[in-house]
C-alpha cells in the first residue's frame, strides 16, 4: 500500500505498519532470553530503551491487548515488563524486522534514521537526568516521553526516505528555510503534526501524551521532556548553536540551579551517551565537546 500524500493518509498508514526496531535489538534480546534464569525486568528493561521503535512496540502491545486486565495505564517499560511477563515478551516480540534490512540498499537514508534514533536516545537520557535532579516522581516517564518525542520523523525516514531526503536537500540549499516549511513543501503537513495525530491513533497513555504536548510547557514534567529534546536536537547541530545556550539558560530557571551545574550534568549525560556509540553507527556528540573547551 502506498499511503497518500495528505496527514490523514500519512496517519492511517503509519498508525498500522508493522514497526522495525535498530539492527542490534533482535541480537541483544536473544542474548537476553538464553540467560533469562538470571534476567531481571531492568536489565531487559535497559534494553529496550535504547531503541525507541522497540519501545514503542512494547507500550502498543499493552494498549491493545491488556486495557481490560488493569485499572491503569502503563506509562513506562518497567511497569510493561512486569504487567506482560518475561517469557510472554520473548514469545510476542520474536522474528522483528529491522531497519537495515527495510533500508537495504539506501545507505543515505539509514545513516539519516540511526542519526535521528541516536539523537531520540540522547533526549531520552537528558530527561531522565532532569527528571531526577527535580526529584520526579518517576522519572521513567518523562524518559520515555522524550524517546517518543520525534517517532514519526524516524517512520518516516523508515518509510519514506526519499521525501525525507529532499527535505533535507530543501533545508541544505536554502539558508534560512525553517524545518517545518520544508517539510510542509514536500509531505504538504509538518511532522509535528504527524506525531500529534500518532499519538492519538496509538492511544498512548494520557500522561505519556501531555509529557510530550509541547504546547504545555508549563507543566515541569512537560519542560524536562521538551527540553531535554530541544538540546539534543540544538547540539545536534553543534554546542555553539545558538539554541543550546537558550535551553541551558532555560533549564536552570527550570530547575532552579546555576548554570555551571547544569552545563556539569549535560556533559555527564553525553559522556554516558557516548558508550552507546556503536548501537547507532553515529558519531557520538561527545566527540564534540572539545569544541567548547
Amino acid at each position: 500500500m502506498t499511503p497518500s500524500r495528505d496527514l490523514h493518509g500519512w496517519q492511517l498508514f503509519l498508525g498500522g505498519i508493522r514497526l522495525p526496531v535498530l539492527a542490534h535489538t533482535p541480537a541483544a534480546l536473544q542474548e537476553l532470553e538464553n540467560r533469562m534464569d538470571n534476567l531481571s525486568a531492568r536489565h531487559l528493561s535497559h534494553v529496550i530503551l535504547r531503541d525507541p521503535l522497540m519501545a514503542l512496540q512494547v507500550i502498543l502491545y499493552l494498549q491493545t491487548h491488556q486495557g481490560r486486565l488493569r485499572n491503569h495505564d502503563i506509562t513506562t517499560i518497567g511497569q510493561a515488563l512486569l504487567m506482560l511477563g518475561m517469557g510472554p515478551f520473548f514469545r510476542h516480540f520474536a522474528n522483528q524486522q529491522t531497519i537495515d534490512e527495510l533500508l537495504a540498499g539506501q545507505t543515505d537514508a539509514l545513516e539519516q534514521c540511526h542519526t535521528v534514533i541516536s539523537r531520540s536516545r540522547l533526549a531520552a537520557l537528558y530527561a531522565h537526568a532532569l527528571a531526577e535532579q527535580r526529584h520526579d516522581t518517576d522519572s521513567e516517564e518523562v524518559m520515555l516521553a522524550a524517546l517518543l518525542h520525534d517517532i514519526a520523523e524516524i517512520l518516516l525516514w523508515c518509510f519514506a526516505p526519499q521525501q525525507m531526503t529532499a527535505v533535507a536537500g530543501l533545508l541544505h540549499t536554502t539558508p534560512g528555510l525553517r524545518s517545518a516549511e520544508a517539510q510542509q513543501q514536500v509531505f504538504g503537513f509538518a511532522i509535528t503534526q504527524l506525531q500529534h495525530k500518532l499519538v492519538t491513533e496509538w492511544h498512548l497513555p494520557q500522561i505519556l501524551q501531555s509529557l510530550m504536548n509541547e504546547a504545555k510547557p508549563d507543566n515541569p514534567r512537560t519542560g524536562c521532556t521538551v527540553l531535554a529534546v530541544d538540546l539534543a536536537r540544538h547540539a545536534t547541530y553543534s554546542w555553539y548553536d545558538p539554541g543550546v545556550t537558550h535551553d541551558l539558560e532555560a533549564i536552570a530557571g527550570l530547575l532552579h540551579t546555576s548554570g555551571d551545574e547544569i552545563w556539569r550534568l549535560v556533559r555527564e549525560t553525553t559522556l554516558q551517551a557516548s558508550q552507546e556509540w556503536q548501537l547507532y553507527d553515529v558519531r557520538p556528540l561527545a566527540a564534540r565537546l572539545v569544541e567548547t573547551g
